[in-house]
Formats: structure tokens, sequence, C-alpha cells
């Protein structure tokens, strides 16, 4: 017989078997959506995180600035820069500044301001109305330079909603600078002395727009004016009233970016040939050439953000989505082997007609082609509703509007979920088909299942020894073919992620060969469960020990090795249990037949799985994976959560942080110190500090290079760093030195300077932390103390010279004790070590041993003064949050650079010098007086985590905020606020991106478990199809109907409840590693493996329950008449 007559037996089986066809067609429909559905997540994922990112720009994709940091451009530049980019659509002036900003009660100390022609092109597209959705001209709104719009982000931060009436009120400060001229009676030139007031000024919002619409409005996120009329608020802070200024000029090489992105390339192509083509002036100070115009692209830093970040997340996702998939591929190979299998009769009537192997095999292949065609269409249509529902998923993860996030759906997806699931068909039913093709006549006939323990033939032992060889192979890479790692046989090759890879592999292979080679010899079973406890047991050493105790970071995480090990682990213990399942089964009868009621189901129950073990295996594996998976990540974030315990030793005494929105009042016998102490008497020590952060004012940004020397660039030499001020008193207390247990408040350091850091070690305990960081602290406050500076640099990015992809993101956030191992000194002319005073900072950026310059006091010429530092100490950014004055946080809303960048911390000494942190030029509107404080960290007598502390911090804002009251009374000022932050809050938030992360990996696991339980369903109704003769027989021989139908459903739950002790045990042992490696404790999340317990529990019962009822209402004759 030929192709034809197969096609014929195919057709013939898909008409005759509709129901059981349509469970296979189901099955391949179930394994496509879930390939589908991740790979449409993953691609709307990477958009959504894109367009995130590239919303807030608009439809800008180049800015001209200034070249001198902090300068601006003229009305004039607009012609030139035009001429300069003749593939612009568009270019519109913008003038940018900060101001403080209070509507009521609500209170943000620092809105961006932004100020653009009312009659800006049409390139860089409309705003529109926050409430109607109405397209707005700003030309009839904005009438008078007392009108602003706000952004509906900024409006909601404000208290503001889409119902509220406008115009409203709002409160701000601005700066005015005056000129007093005096005549020097001495020498008779006149002396020019200018006097800054800070001047209260009260707006009116006229109107919201929307700021989460892609276009000009989501360019904008705070607020709003003409730009003639924010000329005239920022001229005021110049002398001579200049009002001819723009921040940058805006070029839109396109229209509707959020339509079709902007070719990155052709951007690059663009940005390279304006920065070539930019005229140069000669410096007429140091002789040297300058660009007169500085270039910027955000949009084209986001594409690397974007590009780096999706990398790690895609590599993650794609790796989560394989191991995702096996449950596809088990559920797909499950029902087609039960389709053979309960076609063994009518395979023994065609071989005994006279159809070949090869005939059968064809027309088993036909009918698994056709199944997985119609399951790839009816998949593609699963996979997009499982991204629809991602999609809103993401809007409320990225909060950027509904139109930013919207499924992505490829042509390759759409060809790919037809041609997976043929592929499926195909596959998961060549060895089924085999099967079929090789039965033995008279047995199927007979209708008699025979299984065979055979050993191996000399084929497979052949392959056995290829893969020992193999895994030789890769054992003897470390240390012997690859001279960069260690030989396992020391103890040192085994205490790198690198070195693992290879371990996991080899072993893998070695143990797989050795089983199959021992098959040969001894019984199959013994030889395979040799070779499942050696393939667990390898992964099992890496996470459960070596992962902490060999390898104490987890700095360059690789996933491909955390995949291997995961994949090791599942294929391990699924093949012990699957080869000791008559075993199990057994030990399952005895139980079962001591229970009243049940002795002749747990007769028949146990055996029916013990007698189809392959399919069972495929059952229990389905759930195994995706409950591995599962318990994993449920338990990531209890995981990562600190004890209370250690959160309070963290955290060092200190329970609440209170932010004022500028320096306190000085008023004579008012002291918000004093003030704080009388609001709660739990309330035991406030320690007060100084910060400033320079915003816009470049004379405050920190030089990198001294800037008094020719190699001095303003243009990359230059950052806008924060500072503060600490003091022995605030840190030592009455201390006198480390030797003395009780200082006030000794946070912790993780890098010290050079002399403390040579007694660093990974394995140091957190006493010994504590000690060195005191030893650090006396460094610091000791004033005769200066620290060598080293040759390093900040990453490329933040000199402009490189992209985000040049950062090494493995360095970020390690302890800093050996940062300076194997790096040289600077040194001068003459050759000595070049030492300076030191500083700490809290940036994670800044390197030890970076020499920086920071400006002092202001000479007679109206320039700083420039001393030198070197950074000797990093404030430990994890433990309770980070150091509390630190206000950037990764994740907590919109990045600001600035931020990032963190601050440098001065000892008394030096921030007196400074005319921003002391008054080394007397009394200014920036300057500070001695205990003139803005941050205050407050201990309690409360625990860490006790909610009566957020009412001692409610009782600070009342106090502080209420108009007319408290503080603000005291001082005669109403525009003071603070911001009272609960420590344990803050710590929670700063955990708030990872559980959003784990959150999003939680609905793919969570999507795996639901086509899991689909999966059973389908495998119930074809158990009780299959078995129609068995359930004859059972009653026959005076079964019940109860004991028919208890019998099906116990099969299920005891499968699901198989798969469940290897997920939990599996994702347990995975779970190990982790928390080994963050130096955390493993909390296990019972309650979750209580609720998958419930749900295989309930699943299990309720698939299983219309297939058994159906099973126990078969007629006895009827069944055993049925040959499939």
């Amino acid at each position: 017989m030929g192709l034809k007559a197969s096609f014929m037996i195919a057709k013939r089986s898909l008409m005759r078997r509709k129901t059981k066809n349509l469970s296979a067609i189901l099955a391949v429909t179930l394994g496509v959506s879930l390939l589908v559905g991740i790979q449409i997540t993953t691609d709307t994922l990477g958009n959504a995180f894109l367009t995130s990112l590239l919303q807030s720009e608009g439809e800008v994709d180049i800015r001209v600035l200034n070249a001198a940091v902090g300068g601006y451009l003229k009305a004039a530049d607009q012609e030139k820069i035009r001429a300069l980019v003749p593939a612009a659509v568009g270019i519109m002036p913008e003038l940018s500044t900060q101001l403080p900003m209070m509507v009521g009660s609500q209170f943000d100390p620092s809105v961006k301001i932004a100020g653009i022609p009312s009659n800006f092109s049409e390139a860089f597209g409309s705003f529109y109305d926050w409430k109607s959705g109405e397209k707005m001209d700003i030309s009839t709104i904005l009438t008078d330079n007392s009108s602003i719009l706000l952004s509906s982000r900024q409006a909601e931060s404000l208290g503001l909603n889409p119902d509220t009436i406008f115009p409203v009120s709002l409160d701000t400060e601005v700066t005015n600078v005056t000129l007093t001229v005096s005549i020097n009676s001495t020498t008779g030139l006149p002396i020019v002395t200018p006097t800054y007031a800070i001047e209260s000024v009260e707006l009116n919002i006229v109107g919201v727009f929307d700021s989460k619409r892609p276009g000009i409005g989501s360019q904008y996120s705070g607020a709003l004016f003409t730009l003639e009329h924010l000329q005239d608020w920022v001229s005021l802070q110049d002398p001579i009233r200049e009002k001819n200024r723009v921040t940058a000029y805006l070029l839109a090489l396109k229209t509707n970016h959020f339509a079709s992105e902007i070719d990155e390339e052709y951007l690059q192509e663009q940005v390279d040939e304006l920065e070539a083509a930019i005229p140069e002036q000669i410096d007429p100070f140091t002789g040297n050439s300058y660009k007169v115009y500085r270039v910027e692209s955000p949009r084209l830093i986001f594409f690397s953000i974007a590009e780096l970040i999706m990398t790690l997340m895609s590599t993650m996702l794609t790796a989560l989505g394989l191991l995702i998939m096996i449950t596809g591929v088990l559920l797909i190979a499950n029902v087609q082997l039960m389709s053979v299998e309960d076609r063994e009769f009518q395979t023994g009537v065609l071989r005994a007609v006279g159809e070949n192997r090869r005939g059968i095999f064809l027309s088993i292949l036909i009918e698994n082609l056709f199944q997985g065609i119609i399951g790839g269409i009816l998949g593609l249509v699963g996979g997009l509703a499982f991204g629809q529902a991602v999609a809103l998923y993401l809007v409320s993860l990225f909060g950027t509007g509904e139109l930013s996030v919207q499924p992505v759906i490829s042509q390759q997806v759409i060809l790919l979920s037809v041609i997976v699931g043929v592929t499926l068909g195909i596959v998961t039913g060549i060895l089924p088909a085999l099967r079929a093709s090789r039965v033995n006549i008279v047995e199927a006939l007979r209708g008699i299942k025979v299984s065979f323990k055979e050993k191996s033939s000399r084929n497979l032992v052949l392959l056995g020894i290829v893969a020992a060889l193999g895994g030789s192979y890769f054992l003897l890479i470390n240390g012997v073919l690859d001279d960069s790692s260690q030989v396992i046989w020391a103890s040192q090759g085994w205490d790198s992620l690198n070195e693992w890879r290879n371990i996991l592999i080899g072993a893998g292979l070695l143990f797989f060969g050795v089983g199959i080679i021992l098959s040969h010899f001894i019984d199959r079973a013994k030889a395979l469960t040799f070779t499942a406890v050696t393939l667990w047991a390898t992964p099992f050493v890496l996470f459960a020990i070596a992962m902490g105790e060999w390898m104490p970071t987890s700095s360059g995480l690789a996933p491909d090795v955390l995949i291997i090990g995961i994949m090791e682990i599942l294929i391990g213990s699924i093949l012990f249990v699957a080869l000791n399942l008559p075993i199990v089964m057994r030990a399952l009868r005895r139980l079962l037949i001591k229970v009243r009621g049940v002795k002749g189901v747990a007769q028949i129950a146990p055996s029916l799985i013990s007698s189809h073990i392959t399919r069972s295996t495929l059952t229990f594996a389905i759930f195994a994976v995706i409950l591995t998976l599962n318990v994993t990540v449920a338990t990531l974030v209890p995981t990562n959560l600190s004890s209370v315990v250690q959160t309070e030793e963290d955290s060092r005494g200190v329970d609440l942080i209170v932010h004022l929105n500028k320096p306190e009042a000085i008023s004579t016998g008012i002291s918000y110190t004093e003030e704080l102490y009388k609001l709660d008497g739990h309330i035991t020590d406030v320690i007060g500090f100084k910060t400033y952060r320079p915003t816009t004012d470049f004379q405050k940004f920190v030089a990198l290079k001294d800037p008094y020397s020719p190699e001095f660039n303003s243009q990359t030499d230059m950052l806008p760093l924060g500072y503060g001020e600490l003091r022995p008193e605030q840190i030592r207390g009455d201390a006198p030195n480390a030797s003395d247990p009780n200082w006030r408040y000794d946070f912790y350091l993780s890098g010290f300077p050079d002399v403390v850091s040579k007694s660093f070690d990974p394995d140091t305990t957190d006493k010994e932390l504590l000690d060195m960081s005191r030893t650090a602290w006396d460094l610091f406050f000791d004033l005769t103390y200066k620290m060598a500076a080293y040759n390093v640099s900040l990453p490329s990015i933040l000199s402009g010279e490189g992209g985000l992809s040049d950062i090494d993101l493995e360095s970020l956030g390690e302890l800093g004790g050996s940062d300076l191992e194997d790096v040289d000194v600077l040194r001068d002319k003459n050759g000595s070590i070049i030492k300076n005073p030191i500083v700490f900072t809290d940036s994670f950026l800044l390197p030890l041993g970076l020499q920086l310059w920071i400006p002092m006091n202001t000479s007679a010429y109206g320039v700083p003064i420039y001393q030198p530092f070197t950074i000797g100490g990093r404030l430990d950014s994890q433990r309770a949050g980070g150091f509390p004055l630190t206000s950037f946080q990764l994740g907590g809303g919109d990045f600001e650079f600035s931020e990032a960048l963190g601050r440098l911390y001065l000892p008394e000494r030096w921030a007196n010098q400074t005319n921003f942190l002391g008054e080394a030029d007397g009394v200014t509107s920036i300057s500070r007086a001695p205990n003139q404080f803005d941050y205050f960290l407050i201990k309690t007598t409360y625990p860490i985590d006790d909610d009566q502390i957020e009412e001692v911090a409610q009782t600070i804002e009342e106090f502080t905020n209420t108009k007319d009251q408290g503080y603000r009374q005291l001082v005669g000022d109403n525009f003071f606020v603070a911001d009272a932050t609960v420590l344990y809050s803050k710590i929670e938030a700063f955990l708030e991106m990872s559980e959003r992360i784990v959150s999003f990996l939680q609905i793919y696991v969570t999507f795996g478990l639901v086509i899991g339980s689909v999966g059973m369903g389908v495998i119930s109704v074809r158990n009780v199809a299959e078995r129609k003769r068995e359930i004859g027989m059972m009653r026959a021989i005076g079964f019940p109907r109860k004991q028919v139908m208890l019998s099906v459903l116990l099969e299920l739950v005891v499968l699901g409840l198989i798969g469940l002790f290897i997920g939990v045990a599996n994702g347990l042992l995975i779970s190990v590693g982790f928390a080994n490696m963050q130096n955390a404790t493993l909390i296990i999340p019972w309650n979750d493996i209580g609720l998958y317990l419930g749900f295989i529990t309930i699943i299990a019962l309720s698939v299983g329950a219309i297939p058994g009822w159906i099973a126990s209402r078969i007629p006895p004759a009827e069944a055993l008449r049925y040959v499939g």
C-alpha cells in the first residue's frame, strides 16, 4: 500500500474519532498558545519598556544646547541650527528651569518648568485636555505670565483630578537678583553688590494636559508656560534682566514617533553629521578650539538603555518560556501516545491485512499534521488573548497609559504559530508513530499489552560512549584545555558560574553516557536510576552548597548556567520518580487498602498508573515542571525581604526620615530639631543634616579635572552632584573613636579607604563590617588624613564618550573593599603620589579612589575656588534601603540623572568653606548657618515596623504643613513643607521594582499552570475514552458506579500530587541557591504552596468529575465490546 492508502486511513481515522481528535487538537492549541503568548509577551514588554522611555521625549530626536554647561542660546541661533540640520521637519526653542509648587497642602519641591512658543511646529504634535481629550490651543489659554498648564502627572501629585474646576491658585517662590552700586571711598571705584531675594508668587493653573498621551504632551511632566512668559520669570535671576534666553533647540526628524519609531541608525547618522558640522571658536584664555554648540539625543540613550535591559530580560524570559514550553510538549506527547495505545487493535488489523510499517507510520503522521495545522491556528488566537491580557497588566506596570502599551504581533509570530503547531504535532507524534508501526500483530489482535525489560542495544551503548567522552571533554576544559579556569579536582575550580557551566554540561553528558552503558549489562531501570540520581545531584551541589559558600556574590549571574541546572534537576527528579513509579504505587496501594470503603479502588487506580508508566510520567511531569517554576518565583520576594530584626540592625536605630523643602528658618529661639522633640515623647533622638543640590547652577558642579588646567573641558568634565555635610556628633555622638561601641549613627559602608580595604574579605561578618565602617568614619573625621588618588574613571556614558552598553553592570553595587586592588595611584610631575582629603559618596556610579574638585568659596574675580578630594568611602546602598539621605530610588518614579549620580559628603571643616553648606562668602540666599538643617533622622522607642511610627510621621507633617499653624506660624512662613518618610516603608518601596518583575514572571508561570490544568482535563477525557474495556470489566465484576468514578479521580489526584511534590522540592532547592548568594534567609511561601495543593486537588477533581461520571454510566456490555 502506498501514500494514497495512508491518506485514506488518516482521513477515516479523523472522521470517525472526532472527540479524540479534538482532544489532540486542543493539546496542540494549548502548546502553541504557550509559545505564541510568551513570544507576544516578550515583544510587548520590550516595546512597552522602550515606549515608556521614549515617550518622555515626545517627537524630539535631537537637542542642541550651548557648549558651555549652564549657558544659554539666543533667538538668533534658531536659523543657524536649522541650516545645520536640513533633514529636520520641525525646530522649537525651549527654556527650562525648576520651581517649588504648592497647591493647598500638596507640595512638590522641584517641578520641571518648560517654556515653548505658542505657535510651535505641528511636527511636535498637539496637547490634549486631560478630561475631555480635545486638542488644546495654548495661545488662547496661556494669556499672561501668571497662567500655567500642568501635566496630568504633575496635577495628580498635587492632588488635582479631571473634575477639578479651573483656574486653581498655585504658590511658588522665585529668586529676584538686584544690584547695589556703591563707590569705594579709597579708590573711587564702583563696588557692585548682588542681592538675592526669594519672593513668594501666586500663579493660576488654567488647565491640565494629558501627559500619558504620546506626543508633545508626554514630553512634559511638570508645568508649562509660553516661552516669552517664562523668559520674564527667568530674567529676574539675571541682574541685567536679559530675556533673550533659550535652554535648547529641539529638533524633530520625523513625525508621529509612536506609530512608527525613528530608525536608530539613521538618528545616529544625523547626530554625527550635526556634530561634525557645528562651527568652532577659539577660547581666548586657553587658545583651544571648541564647538559652539553641544548636541544631545536622549532618544539614542534610551535606545541603548532599552537594548541593554531587554537583552537581559529577553534572555531570562526566553529561557523561562522554553521551560514552560516543555509542559506543552509533554501534554501533546501524552495525548499522541494515548492515541496510539488506544488503537493498537486497529493497528494490528491493518498489519494483518497487509499494510506495511511505513504506511502505518505515514498515516499517523498525516493525522498529526492535520491536528498541528488546526491547533496552530487556534493556538494563535489563544496566544493573542494572552498577549492582550499582558498588555493590560503592563499599562499599570509602566504607568504610561493604554495608548503606549499595545500587544506587538509580528508576521513572524503568525507564521511561527502555524509552523510550530505542525512541528509539535509531527515531532511529538514520531515516537508514538514508530511504536505503532512496530506493533506485534498477534498481541495487538489479542488485546494483550506486553512490557519488555530488555537491555540496551549496541547502538545505544555506542551513544552512551559518545556521551561519556563528550562529558569528559567538557570537564577537562576547566583548567586543562582552558587556562583561564581552574581544574575540577581543585577547590578553586568550583567557585564561579563560568566553571559550573562546563561542570553541569560535562557531568550531565558523562552520567547519561555511563547510565546507558550500564544498561547494557544490568537491569535498565537500575542503570537509569543511577543516571537520574547523579543528574539531579550535580545541580543540587550548585544550588545548595556552591551558591553562597563557594560563590559568595551573585554578580555576573549567567542565565544559561541556571537554565542548564534547572533542566538537569527537572530531568533527574522526573526520571527517578518514573523509574520507581511501580514501587511508589505499591506503597500507595498498601496505604489505601487500610482505608475503609476504597479497598477495591486501592487495587485498581495504582495499578492503572503503574501499567502506563510513560503516560503517567508525562502527566505528572507537566506539573513538576510548571510548579518548579511557580515555587521558585513565589519564593523570590519573601526571601529577598530581610527579617525585621535584621532590618532594625541595619537601620542603626533610625525610624523616620524628615525632609524640609528648604533649610529650616533662622529664627531666634526656634529650632526645628527642638520642636520635633516636643511633638511626641517617644522621639528619643533627632539628628539634623545639611544637604544641597546645585540643579542648574554650573558653578556648583563637581569638576573631574582641575578647572584651571589646559586639559579641562567644561562640556565633559563637570557633573551636577549633590552635597551633604557630616559631623562627628552626628555619626559618633559622644564616642571618641572606633574603639567605643556607643556610636550615635554608625551607618555601614560598602567601600572603604585604601588602608581599611586591605582587611576586607567576602566572608566578612556584619560585626566585622561595622568595625571597619567605624574605622573608616574615624579617617573621614581626621583632618590630617589624606588618601591617594587612583587611576580610575567614571563609566564612559557619564563622560559622553560611550554608550550604556559600555558600563560593567557586574561591578555596580558590589562591596568596594577590593575595588582598588591592582589599580595604579596617580602621581604628580615630580613622581610623588597625589594625596587629597577624602569625601564619602552614596553613588553606585562613582568609583572609589576617584579624584575630583569641589567648588568652595568664590574668589575676588567671581569664580569658585576648587579643592581636590579623593572619594574614600561608599555608603551602603542596600542595607535598610540605603543611606537615608540618598534621594535616588531605582524604580521609584521618574528617572533623574542628577539623583542617580548621588551625593558627595564632606566633613564639617570643608563644608564650612563652601558658600552653599556654609557661609564662606557671607550670608547669601543659598548660604547656610551652622545648624540650618534640611534633613532629620529620627529615632523612637517603637520597633521599626510598629504602626505607631506612621502616626508620629503624620504628626510631624501636620505640625509643619498646616497653614498659619505649627512651625509655619512660629517662623512666619507658609512655604515650609515637610515630607516624613517611615524608614520601613522606604525599605518596602526599595523592593517595589523587584516585586514588579517577579509579578510579571508570575504571569508567565501562572499561564503555564492554567495550560497544565486544562491539559489535565484533556488527559482525563482521553483516559476514560481509552479505558472503556477496563471500566467494563470493573462494572462486570461488581464495582459500583461510585468506585468507578473514584478510581478515575484518584488517578488524576495522585499524579497531580506527585508533580506538586517534585515541583516544591525542586523549587525550594533552586531558591536555596539564590538565598545563599544574597546572604538571606530562605523563607518558604507555605501559603502559596498550600494554594497550589488546593488548586491541583480542585482541578483534578473538577476535570475528572465529568469523565468519571460518564465512565460510571457506561453499560458493561458496551464497554467490553469497545475496540477503540
